[in-house]
């Protein structure tokens, strides 16, 4: 069961859109369905989402994506500069992912995956999830600020000097994979309780660690 929902041109009646950006800005659907939103330019959450406690939600743009209200899915994919073959575009370095105040991504499982970005300095991405995987590849810093606690993966900025900022107010874990590491020129880790994972080993690291 899969919902896909899409629509280029101006979507909300305020703003004025390029031919391929999307708006999400409300529409019924099957809410236990899994949802797919794509753009083959920018894409922004305008109006809320249904509680998808037991589904899956995948939002991909070959530009930017904007979270402009709170998501709440068992597992959630989000891929700005997603390539896409369909329409032939996509994964050239461009594409960031960030969020308006006042809302919050919540989710098991979260993905993340962008070009310029995740949330920033000033904006941390806000998340209540159990789970994270990110990657930022080409400019810009990883800011995630997550209530509980939080189980890394992976996360991954390749940027030069660039900064992977997380915060949780429970503990961060590692996921005892050792495949699996934080990697970032500037790694900056704050947690209410442990920063280690469920055996008192440190997390994986390289090549730069500063926690607060």
């Amino acid at each position: 069961k899969v919902a896909v929902i899409g629509y280029p041109g101006s979507a909300d009646g305020g703003v004025t859109l390029t031919l391929s950006d999307v708006v999400y800005d409300g529409m019924i659907f099957n809410p236990e369905a899994n949802l797919l939103l794509a753009s083959r330019g920018n894409l922004r959450i305008e109006s809320p989402l249904p509680l998808l406690t037991e589904e899956d939600l995948s939002l991909n743009a070959d530009g930017d994506i904007a979270i402009n209200q709170s998501i709440t899915a068992n597992h959630i994919s989000i891929t700005a500069d997603a390539h896409s073959n369909y329409w032939n575009g996509g994964g050239e370095g461009s594409g960031s992912i960030s969020q308006a105040g006042n809302t919050i991504i919540t989710s098991s499982e979260l993905m993340l995956s962008a070009a310029t970005g995740i949330g920033s300095s000033i904006n941390p991405l806000e998340t209540q999830v159990s789970s994270l995987q990110a990657t930022n590849t080409t400019s810009g810093d990883i800011n995630i600020t997550n209530t509980g606690d939080l189980i890394v993966t992976s996360v991954l900025n390749s940027t030069p000097n660039g900064t992977v900022l997380l915060i949780a107010s429970g503990s961060i874990f590692d996921d005892e994979n050792d495949a699996t590491r934080i990697t970032a020129d500037n790694i900056k880790l704050t947690a209410g309780d442990n920063i280690g994972n469920f055996i008192s080993e440190p997390l994986n690291f390289a090549p730069m660690l500063d926690v607060a």
